[in-house]
C-alpha cells in the first residue's frame, strides 16, 4: 500500500457519520447494487432507443453533428468536473465526514465553473452555431457537480437503488423534454438545453430522496490535498478512455473513411449489450471491494469468486452474441449492414478473457490505492488498440478494428493481472481460463453453424441455441460449483425482489 494512503479501517464505510456494515450485509448490497445498476442500464438503453428513432426524424444529419460536437467537447470536460475526480477522492480514502464533502463539493463547483468559461471562451467566437449550442451545454457542467455529495455517499454505502431510480427518471426527463422540445420547432436548441434540464432533474430527484446528503461547498483544499494523486491518477484513467473512443473514431474517419467509421459506430452500439454486464460490475466493485477489505476480507479470495463468477455469466452472453450477430445482424438492420455482425463476432473475444480479469483486479487495485497500476494498465490498452487498428485498416479495412480491440484487451488483462499478484499473491487468469474457454470455444461453434446456414435468421438463432447448449454443457462438466454459485446468487436476488414487493 502506498505511504499516501490512509490503512484499510479507515476508508469507506469506517467514516464518523457512516454506519458500518458487515461482510454479509456488503455482499448482500454489492449483489443487489449489480442488479439494480444491470436494470437501469437495460430501461436506459430501451428508453435512448425509442428516444432516437423519433429525434432522427425531426432532425437532420447536420443538426445531428452540431450536437456530437458539442458532446465530444463536453466528454472531455466532464472527465474533471461531473463528479468523477470527487468520487474518486472519496470512494476509498478517509472517513467522508461533512467538512470533507464540502471540500469536494467547492472543487467541483470551482473546476466545472473554470471549464465552462474556457468552454464559452473558445466555441462562442470561434465556431459560430455549434459553439453557441456546446456553450449552452456547457453549463450543465457546474451545474452537474450540485449532486456531487450525495453521490459519493450513496455509492459509499452501496445504495444503489436510490441510484438507480434517479438515473432512469433523468433519463426520463431528458428525453421527454428533447423530443418536445425538438418537435415544437426548437430543433437542435431542444436538445443543448435538454442536456442542461437532465442535470437537474437528477439534482432535484436526489435532493427530495435524501436531502440530509446535500452540503454547502467550502472553497478549501485542506482536506482534499492530500488525496489528489490518486485522485488524479483515477481520473487520468477515465480521460485515457475517452481519448481512445474519439482518437478511435477520428483515425477510422481519416484512413478509412466515414461510412466505415458508420459500421463501427453501429458495431459498438451493439456491443453495449455485454458491456452492460461488465459496466454494473465495474461500477460496484470499486466501493464494494473497498468494503469488505475494511472489514477483513481476504482480497484473494475476492479477487478468485468476482472472476470466476463474471467469467461464467460472460461466457454465456459473449458466446451467444458471437454465434447470433452475422445472422441477425444482417437479417434485421438489411444486407448494408452485414458487415458489422462480423465486427460483433470478433468483438466478443478480447471481452471473453480481459472481462473478468479486469472487473475482479481494477476494482481491488482502486481499494487499496493503486490507481497507477490501472493507468499504465489502460494506456498500454489504449496505444495497442490504436496502433494495431490503425496500421490494419489500409489493408483489412474495418475489421482491423476489433483485431486492434483484441490485442488492446490482451495487454490490458496482462498488466491488470501482474499487478493484483504483486499485491495479493494471486493469479487471476486461473479463474477465468476454464469458463472463458468455454465461452469461447461455444461461441466458434455456433458462429460456424450460423455461417454454415447462410447468415440468416434461421442460422442466427440456431447458432446462439447450439452456442448456449454447449456453454451450459461445458460449465456442467468442468466448472459446475461455479455455475451453481452464479444461479443461487440469481434465485437469491429473485426472491428478495419478491418479498420487497410483497412487504410494500
Amino acid at each position: 500500500m502506498r505511504d499516501d494512503m490512509p490503512p484499510a479501517d479507515a476508508r469507506a464505510g469506517a467514516s464518523g457519520g457512516e454506519e458500518p456494515l458487515t461482510r454479509e450485509a456488503i455482499k448482500a448490497r454489492v449483489v443487489s447494487g449489480a442488479a439494480f445498476i444491470a436494470g437501469r442500464g437495460v430501461v436506459l438503453l430501451t428508453i435512448a432507443a425509442v428516444a432516437n428513432a423519433v429525434l432522427a426524424r425531426e432532425l437532420s444529419p447536420h443538426a445531428f453533428g452540431i450536437v456530437a460536437f458539442g458532446m465530444t467537447v463536453m466528454a472531455f470536460a466532464a472527465v474533471f468536473s461531473d463528479g468523477g475526480l470527487g468520487a474518486a477522492l472519496i470512494r476509498s480514502a478517509v472517513p467522508a465526514d461533512p467538512a470533507l464533502l464540502r471540500e469536494i463539493f467547492g472543487l467541483q463547483i470551482a473546476v466545472s465553473t473554470v471549464l465552462f468559461g474556457c468552454i464559452c471562451a473558445v466555441a462562442v467566437p470561434f465556431f459560430g452555431t455549434a459553439g453557441a449550442i456546446t456553450a449552452l451545454m456547457a453549463l450543465a457542467l457546474p451545474l452537474g457537480a450540485l449532486d456531487t455529495p450525495a453521490k459519493i455517499m450513496l455509492e459509499r454505502r452501496l445504495e444503489y437503488r436510490i441510484l438507480a431510480r434517479a438515473e432512469v427518471l433523468q433519463a426520463v426527463v431528458y428525453y421527454v423534454w428533447a423530443v418536445t422540445a425538438v418537435s415544437l420547432g426548437a430543433g437542435v436548441w431542444g436538445l443543448a438545453t435538454a442536456a442542461v434540464v437532465r442535470v437537474l432533474a437528477i439534482a432535484v430527484i436526489l435532493y427530495r430522496a435524501t436531502p440530509d446528503l446535500f452540503v454547502w461547498p467550502a472553497f478549501s483544499l485542506t482536506r482534499v490535498r492530500p488525496l489528489l494523486r490518486f485522485g488524479i491518477g483515477f481520473q487520468a484513467n477515465n480521460l485515457v478512455n475517452v481519448v481512445r473512443d474519439e482518437g478511435l473514431n477520428l483515425g477510422i474517419a481519416a484512413i478509412a473513411g466515414i461510412a466505415p467509421l458508420g459500421i463501427w459506430s453501429l458495431a459498438r452500439r451493439l456491443m453495449e449489450l455485454p458491456t452492460l454486464l461488465f459496466q454494473t460490475l465495474w461500477r460496484v466493485s470499486f466501493p464494494g471491494t473497498s468494503q469488505l477489505l475494511a472489514a477483513g476480507g481476504d482480497p484473494r479470495r475476492l479477487i478468485v469468486r468476482a472472476a470466476r463468477l463474471t467469467a461464467v455469466a460472460s461466457a454465456f452472453v459473449l458466446g451467444i452474441l458471437a454465434a447470433a450477430a452475422p445472422g441477425l445482424v444482417g437479417t434485421i438492420f438489411g444486407a448494408r449492414w452485414a458487415e458489422v455482425g462480423t465486427l460483433v463476432a470478433i468483438s466478443c473475444a478480447p471481452l471473453v478473457y480481459s472481462g473478468p480479469i479486469s472487473v475482479a483486479t481494477a476494482g481491488y487495485l482502486y481499494a487499496v490505492g493503486d490507481a497507477s497500476s490501472v493507468l499504465v494498465a489502460t494506456v498500454v490498452h489504449t496505444v495497442a488498440w490504436l496502433a494495431v487498428s490503425f496500421a490494419l485498416l489500409p489493408f483489412l479495412g474495418i475489421v482491423a478494428v476489433p483485431i486492434g480491440w483484441v490485442v488492446g484487451s490482451a495487454a490490458d488483462a496482462v498488466l491488470l493481472g501482474a499487478a493484483a499478484r504483486r499485491r495479493a499473491g494471486v493469479w487471476a487468469f486461473g479463474a477465468v481460463a476454464v469458463p472463458s474457454s468455454a465461452g469461447l470455444a461455444a461461441g466458434g461453434v455456433g458462429l460456424v453453424v450460423d455461417v454454415a446456414l447462410g447468415r440468416t435468421f434461421a442460422g442466427g438463432v440456431a447458432g446462439a441455441i447450439v452456442s448456449a447448449a454447449l456453454c451450459t454443457s461445458l460449465l456442467v462438466l468442468l466448472r459446475r460449483a461455479a455455475l451453481r454459485e452464479l444461479v443461487e446468487i440469481a434465485r437469491e436476488r429473485s426472491r428478495g425482489r419478491r418479498v420487497a414487493a410483497a412487504a410494500r
